[in-house]
């Protein structure tokens, strides 16, 4: 075991796009800083493209990128060469162009040009902008914008760009200040004259609005700062990418009813989405109780109160995403869309997880009547059709399990299940659920609905048993549809069932040893589709790649059972992986076999950071710690599951009334430090 973790802190490899996010605003770019280069570049506001040309010309040439480089998330540089220029002795480039990115609610850029020839330099710089107004959801789901008219204007100096007939009224302020500028139609010129070492700086200014005001605050991100918990290891990579996750939680981080909360992910899903925000804060509540709380509160505001299957809303259901760029809906000043059969369960878990965390109670008792409603939610479900189904069509999506693309669900011959589909890990979740509200009940309701709610898991966890498990898979199936017909192919489905608590003990090792098997194992992680299916592409989002966040929680799921060598072997993957990302794990990477291709390949258009990926790196540390708080009895239980050769110090946990640190080896607890009134229970 001690060799586990050798392959990990190998050198980065570089990411594909830069962004800058503050808030609900943010921008996509290619290397070189501009927009029009890389589909969906642009500056967003609210699920709204307010620029979707930014391009810097010299002398009409494009400049050559050579690095860029994101020190805050807001802020980017981009070092650049213009070609034709470049010293005749030893190929310096004799002009340097840096493109300074700061953005806020508004895109601020400063673009310095120096003249390191040993001549006067003349050169014509062009800044070329153009506005859509595109919907980020028509350039998800149709992969280009809706025929938004657009005209322009000038005003005072400024261009702006005005969307026509538009009831929100949107407009883009752009702005370019610097020596000769002039204005031909929408492109900024000017004649430049530089001697040896002159520099000169041109500003850009980007302002989007919407019913005749800013649409996203001037302020800087929302993030907790230097109260975050800190860690050592000698574990290689693991400070780093400990670093880089608590970094990408709070680049992701906007505010929604006065709560903080966290985006699922750059640059598709800048909002919140319910079942990527739950478990994001389950894997992160050890660092951040403060914004997994923020989360459930925002969530039970908005949860379900009508039937509306335009929608998929329900009473009682928890929602699946927020789209800000209908001004007229809802009240968080955005639509709610609700197609998602999983979130409802996994409020119920977070929810829970919060009350054993030790938050104030009550906080957690202002949450139990949302609690009850989901509960309720996945009692009625069960009762109408004996699992927990979703309809498919009814709404945007065809699916509403988290592999929520066009087919992700499909029997041994590879062809998609059709109408009412009940997946194997929303039946672990709402098992999970219906148990946590059980003990919620009896925290908070008088304890009068726990017995039926704990009997409801126990036989809806004998229906999944029964139903689901496959004797010539050796598993459990990945899905059922209304007709019994079942999706009978390996899957890394199963291993949130061992996440959840929800299959039997005799049931666990088949179903670990299937996640470790050639058709599910790369050696970076697990894949979401056996590769022996015809279906099976490494490439396919749902069918054959690797998600970090779906790996981990099967790993956490072996732990849970005892099977910690074999967890320890997902984990180890992971941190391998991670430094091929620049230790920032992205939203998923294609399923190549490490035996095939020598480190993991990126998938063309994951999300990057991508929230609950962003949150693998904590889950990973609280499982290594073996740290299992009971804060609501007002103790700690730590059983470290280190290999020997390596220890893990973290300080400044938050607990009720301070602070915890600890440091381990091996499988040993060296020291522990908290606040007196709570036991820590090693071993």
């Amino acid at each position: 075991m001690n060799h586990l973790f050798d392959s990990a802190g190998l050198p980065p490899v570089p990411a594909p796009g830069v962004t800058t996010v503050s808030r609900r605003a943010f921008t996509f770019a290619g290397p070189g800083g501009d927009f029009a280069s890389t589909r969906p570049g642009g500056f967003f506001a609210d699920d709204v493209r307010y620029l979707s040309r930014l391009e810097l010309r010299i002398d009409g040439t494009v400049p050559v990128p050579v690095d860029a480089v994101s020190t805050e998330p807001g802020v980017a540089v981009f070092c650049l060469r213009v070609p034709g220029h470049d010293d005749p002795g030893d190929g310096a480039p004799g002009i340097l162009l840096l493109r300074t990115r700061e953005q806020t609610g508004i895109l601020l850029e400063r673009i310095t040009i120096e003249n390191r020839t040993r001549g006067h330099l003349e050169i014509e710089v062009e800044i070329e902008v153009g506005a859509d107004f595109a919907e980020m959801l028509d350039l998800l789901l149709q992969g280009e914008p809706s025929n938004m008219a657009v005209t322009d204007e000038e005003t005072d100096g400024d261009l702006h760009f005005v969307a026509v007939d538009d009831p929100a009224q949107r407009r883009t302020v752009v702005s370019v200040s610097g020596a000769g500028v002039r204005r031909d139609g929408s492109r900024f010129i000017a004649t430049l004259r530089l001697e040896p070492g002159e520099a000169s700086e041109f500003v850009v200014k980007v302002q989007p609005y919407a019913h005749g005001r800013r649409v996203v605050e001037d302020v800087a991100p929302l993030g907790m700062g230097t109260s975050e918990p800190r860690l050592r290891s000698s574990i290689p990579g693991l400070e780093t990418l400990w670093l880089r996750s608590l970094r990408d939680l709070r680049t992701l981080e906007h505010e929604l009813l006065g709560h903080r909360v966290v985006a699922a992910g750059i640059p598709w899903f800048v909002t919140l989405f319910g079942r990527d925000s739950l478990i994001t804060g389950l894997e992160s509540l050890m660092t951040d109780p403060e914004r997994a709380l923020g989360t459930a509160t925002v969530l039970a505001a908005l949860q379900g109160k009508v039937v509306d299957p335009r929608l998929g809303e329900e009473p009682g259901k928890i929602l699946h995403e927020v789209r800000h760029s209908d001004p007229t809906a809802g009240a968080a000043g955005a639509k709610c869309y609700y197609e998602t059969v999983d979130a409802t369960p996994l409020f119920c878990i977070l929810v829970h997880e919060l009350y054993r965390r030790g938050v104030a109670q009550d906080r957690v008792a202002a949450l139990y009547d949302s609690v009850k409603g989901a509960a309720d939610w996945i009692v009625r479900r069960c009762e109408r059709d004996g699992l927990l189904f979703y309809e498919r069509g009814e709404t945007r999506l065809a699916h509403h399990g988290w592999k929520d693309s066009s087919a992700p669900v499909v029997d041994v011959r590879g062809q998609p299940l059709q109408g009412s589909i009940a997946v194997v890990e929303a039946q672990g979740y709402a098992v999970a659920a219906l148990r946590a509200a059980a003990s919620l009940d009896g925290a908070f309701g008088g304890g009068r609905m726990a017995e039926s709610l704990r009997e409801r898991a126990d036989e809806l966890q004998r229906v999944v048993d029964a139903q689901f498990w496959s004797e010539d898979l050796g598993t459990m199936v990945m899905a059922l549809d209304a007709d019994g017909r079942r999706a009978d192919v390996p899957s890394s489905n199963p291993g949130h069932l061992l996440w959840a608590g929800a299959v039997s003990k005799d049931r666990a090792e088949p179903v670990v040893r299937s996640l470790l098997s050639d058709e599910l194992w790369t050696g970076w992680g697990i894949r979401t589709l056996g590769r022996s299916n015809p279906a099976y592409n490494p490439m396919a989002y749902h069918r054959g790649a690797v998600w970090p966040h779906d790996t981990a929680m099967a790993a956490a799921g072996m732990f849970r059972y005892g099977f910690e060598e074999e967890a320890l072997r997902v984990l180890a993957a992971l941190l391998a992986a991670a430094p091929q990302f620049g230790y920032q794990l992205p939203e998923l990477f294609c399923g190549f076999d490490r035996e095939e291709i020598s480190r993991p390949v990126r998938y063309p258009t994951s999300s990057a950071p991508q929230a609950w990926a962003a949150g693998v790196p904590i889950m990973l540390v609280q499982q290594l710690l073996g740290l299992e708080p009971e804060l609501h009895l007002g103790r700690i239980r730590v059983a470290p599951r280190l290999p020997e050769d390596h220890y893990l110090e973290v300080t400044g946990l938050p607990v009720p009334g301070g602070a915890v640190s600890l440091r381990v080896s091996g499988r040993s607890v060296v020291d522990v430090d908290g606040p007196g009134d709570i036991e820590v229970i090693c071993g």
